[in-house]
């Protein structure tokens, strides 16, 4: 877990009988001083009730939460087991203490926050901590265009082995850098804004992982404030791309731009 809000609610509803969506903003904003956090419980009981899986979990063999007139509650066989169980009960409160004091060492949000910079993600939990609607994140290759939410989800890998080599990455400073669209892209098709198009013309707010090699988790390094140019090119294998140089909303940590810059 990196973010308190799942278990917050796990460990409400084995205490209570039902809540709702106000009654986690109260705890979070009395306990943990966290405001305006309305979307973050929606997205967080969609994962505990596994509606959000849409494709890896179609069958629903269990649902661990159920919604009823906008209360939610405790599938009746888990709140059982927990209650009557003392072995099963004590395993979920220590997943939930471990998991709570875990995010508080080392994922703490307050105020407004939803994800933290320069902390690490993975693919899925970047799009979990984002609160976009997407399970299929370890399959995402570069980026992802959210439309509806004019958002883009950007992955860069510093990697200078294959197949990561094809693209050039330079940071200029701490903020300004180059990125490379998909292959076979372009901005403009028939006279019409492509999904790379718009990102050109600054269209999506984007969001941008960064990691230095395969295997790492990605850190997040927060919005781009701009697309500084855009331009329609080659790849090493001679296939048309749009190459962008961004620049980011706030300058990347210090520490953390050595590192990737080594």
């Amino acid at each position: 877990s990196k973010r308190v809000h799942e278990m917050i609610i796990l460990r409400t509803l084995l205490s209570n009988k039902d809540v709702s969506i106000e009654d986690i903003e109260v705890i979070l904003k009395r306990d943990y001083s966290l405001v305006e956090q309305r979307e973050n419980i929606e997205n967080a009981m969609k994962h505990l009730s596994k509606d959000i899986f849409t494709s890896l979990s179609t069958i629903k063999e269990f649902e661990p939460i159920v919604e009823s007139e906008k209360k939610y509650s405790l599938k009746k066989s888990f709140k059982s087991s927990y209650e009557k169980n003392s072995y099963f009960k004590m395993l979920i409160d220590d997943l939930i203490d471990y998991n709570l004091n875990y995010v508080l060492k080392n994922y703490k949000q307050q105020g407004k926050e939803t994800i933290l910079r320069y902390k690490e993600y993975t693919k899925q939990q970047a799009f979990w901590n984002l609160n976009l609607d997407f399970n299929n994140g370890y399959q995402v290759s570069g980026y992802t265009i959210f439309e509806e939410q004019k958002k883009v989800i950007i992955f860069i890998t510093l990697d200078d082995s294959l197949p990561f080599v094809a693209y050039d990455n330079v940071f200029y400073d701490e903020q300004r850098f180059t990125w490379f669209s998909k292959s076979n892209r372009c901005i403009s098709r028939n006279g019409v804004l492509t999904g790379e198009g718009k990102i050109a013309n600054n269209y999506y707010t984007i969001e941008v992982f960064l990691k230095k090699k395969s295997g790492e988790n990605f850190f997040y390094l927060g919005e781009v404030e701009k697309v500084l140019k855009a331009q329609e090119t080659l790849g090493k294998k001679g296939e048309p791309l749009v190459e962008y140089e961004l620049k980011l909303k706030y300058e990347m940590d210090s520490n953390l731009f050595s590192y990737f810059n080594l």
